[in-house]
């Protein structure tokens, strides 16, 4: 089912520096909601959209992830933050808004911490002057020469602020060079080819991510959790089974009985599970839901 675009409302105020939800704004959503089963898989912890405008990116975010989660949300304008706050109050969702420039009011504090971050920057090409000169909400989309100087600006900083299982979203423009644009920041992450349904005519929608994230992507795209994980079907299955932490809790000894509290402990080898670390960044270990994993059929008995 498809998620519904976020409400909101621009005070006249607001319309003249604000920046109203356009093409690139749906173009986004519609790549958040394409990811939406890998990115709530991942149990995003923190959320930052930089330059968040009306902040019905950083709400739909928020309602898409359907879990408790510290969203965040960066702009120079202090009428955006407020429009953000209201969007999101409006949609029934929670996000804390900061004014300033790009991630530096939070880059500190949230080095390493974040799990899901946006960025629909200012990408149309204009003259350096313009950018400074922009009153209103033209400096929503004056991006410089090539519409890079405020991108190449913030590009830097995104494998500081990336967790390790960290996901980047970014808009682009064709006249941005993107092919350059991945080149010149090539260990800055690990770059996806923009898929079909995250394209326009002239705008792309990048993504950045861990490498965990394309191994996950990898090894559960064709796995069933209801077959058996053994290469050699009609073989053996070997499970090792521990109790630890035993801990008696009662002894009745006229009943003949025992109540306990312990721990069980599973361990097998999953042979559809793997992966060659060469291909992925060298990344030899990653984290998968058990409930999309085959699990054992083990009691105890009493």
């Amino acid at each position: 089912m498809s998620l519904a675009t976020p409400q909101y409302r621009l005070t006249p105020e607001e319309e003249e520096s604000v920046y109203d939800p356009a093409e690139d704004t749906f173009l986004l959503l519609d790549a958040l909601e394409k990811d939406a089963q890998v990115i709530r898989a991942a149990r995003p912890m923190v959320v930052l959209e930089i330059g968040c405008g009306s902040g019905v990116v950083s709400t739909f975010a928020a309602n898409m992830l359907d879990a408790p989660c510290c969203s965040l949300a960066t702009d120079l304008n202090v009428l955006a933050a407020q429009c953000a706050r209201r969007t999101a109050d409006l949609n029934h969702a929670s996000l804390d808004t900061v004014v300033g420039d790009l991630a530096a009011p939070l880059q500190d504090r949230l080095f390493g911490k974040v799990d899901l971050l946006l960025f629909n920057p200012p990408y149309v090409p204009t003259s350096t002057e313009e950018i400074a000169g922009c009153k209103e909400v033209g400096r929503a989309w004056a991006g410089g020469i090539n519409g890079r100087e405020v991108l190449d600006r913030f590009l830097p900083t995104v494998p500081k602020l990336l967790s390790e299982n960290g996901l980047f979203y970014l808009v682009a423009l064709d006249k941005n060079g993107i092919d350059q644009l991945l080149k010149d920041n090539e260990t800055c992450c690990f770059w996806c080819k923009p898929s079909s349904d995250s394209v326009s005519r002239e705008r792309k929608i990048l993504s950045a991510r861990a490498n965990h994230f394309d191994v996950y992507k990898a090894i559960t795209t064709d796995y069933d959790k209801n077959v058996l994980p053994v290469r050699n079907i009609s073989g053996p299955m070997v499970v090792s089974v521990e109790l630890t932490y035993f801990y008696i809790l009662s002894m009745d000894q006229l009943q003949e009985t025992i109540t306990f509290h312990t721990d069980l402990g599973m361990s097998w080898k999953d042979e559809n599970m793997g992966w060659k670390e060469s291909k992925f960044g060298g990344t030899s270990k990653v984290v998968i839901p058990s409930s999309l994993l085959w699990k054992p059929d083990i009691y105890v008995m009493s």
